[in-house]
C-alpha cells in the first residue's frame, strides 16, 4: 500500500511537471519569474535554494509509474529546462549527481549484469537493478551522451568526487569499485573529447590506471582489508 501511494505521489509530480514546468515544480521559480535574468534572481533565496531537489531524487529512483516513466517524461522535461535555463547558478545537476551518487554509495548495488558498455542505451539502463544506480547512470547517460548538456568544469567535478571515494583508508572501496563500470561508460565520452597532454587529460589517464590496479587486486586480495596498488594524484 505505501508503495502503491509512493508511486501514485511521483505520478502526480510528473504531471505537475509536464503541466506547469520543471522550473516551478522542482525548483520552486513561479512561473512569472521564468523570463528573468539570472542578475536579477538572487540565489541565496528560498525560491532558488534546491529546496525540492528531493523530488527530483525521487521520481528517478522510482524509474516507472503508471502513465510514465523517467527515461521517457521526467528526463526529457529535466533535458528542456537545461536548453531554456536563463540562470544556471541554480542548476540542480549537480546537487542531484552528488545526491544520487551518495545513495549508490551507501546501497548495496545489485548483481553484475551483462551491458553494452561501449553502446550504452535506455534498454542497457534498464538492467540495472539498484534503483540509485540506475537514476545515476540514467541522469548522466541523458545529459551527458544524449544530449551533451553536461558543462566540462561540472564533469571534471564529479570526476574529482569519484577519486576521493575510491579508496577507504589504505583499502579499497569495493562499492565505489562495482559501479565504476556503470558510471564511467556513460562520462567517458566527455573526457575523450580534452587534449591530449592537459592536466586533466592527465589525471583521467592516471585514475583509470589506478582504477584498473585495484580491480585487479580485488581478485587475489582479502574482500575485508585490499591494499592500495596505486597512488591518485
Amino acid at each position: 500500500m505505501q508503495e502503491l501511494k509512493h508511486e501514485r505521489f511521483v505520478a502526480f509530480v510528473d504531471r505537475l511537471i509536464l503541466k506547469l514546468g520543471f522550473s516551478e515544480v522542482v525548483l520552486g521559480i513561479p512561473g512569472n519569474m521564468q523570463s528573468a535574468t539570472s542578475q536579477s534572481i538572487d540565489i541565496t533565496s528560498p525560491v532558488s535554494s534546491l529546496s525540492r531537489a528531493w523530488v527530483a531524487g525521487e521520481v528517478l529512483c522510482t524509474w516507472t509509474w503508471k502513465g510514465g516513466c523517467a527515461l521517457k517524461t521526467f528526463l526529457p522535461s529535466l533535458v528542456q529546462y537545461m536548453k531554456d535555463e536563463s540562470y544556471p547558478e541554480i542548476s540542480i545537476v549537480p546537487l542531484l549527481l552528488d545526491t544520487l551518487l551518495g545513495g549508490a554509495l551507501m546501497h548495496e548495488s545489485g548483481p553484475w549484469v551483462l551491458f553494452n558498455a561501449w553502446h550504452l542505451s535506455d534498454n542497457e539502463i534498464d538492467k540495472i537493478q539498484d534503483r540509485f544506480l540506475r537514476a545515476l547512470v540514467s541522469l548522466l547517460f541523458t545529459i551527458n551522451t544524449n544530449d551533451r548538456l553536461w558543462r566540462e568544469s561540472e564533469a571534471l567535478v564529479f570526476f574529482e568526487q569519484l577519486l576521493s571515494n575510491l579508496f577507504i583508508g589504505s583499502s579499497v572501496n569495493r562499492k565505489c569499485l562495482k559501479i565504476l563500470p556503470y558510471v564511467m561508460t556513460s562520462i567517458i565520452k566527455q573526457f575523450s573529447a580534452l587534449n591530449r597532454g592537459s592536466s586533466y587529460a592527465d589525471l583521467v589517464g592516471k585514475s583509470i590506471q589506478s582504477w584498473l590496479d585495484a580491480a585487479i587486486s580485488c581478485l587475489s586480495s582479502s574482500p575485508r582489508e585490499i591494499p592500495v596498488q596505486g597512488r591518485l594524484h
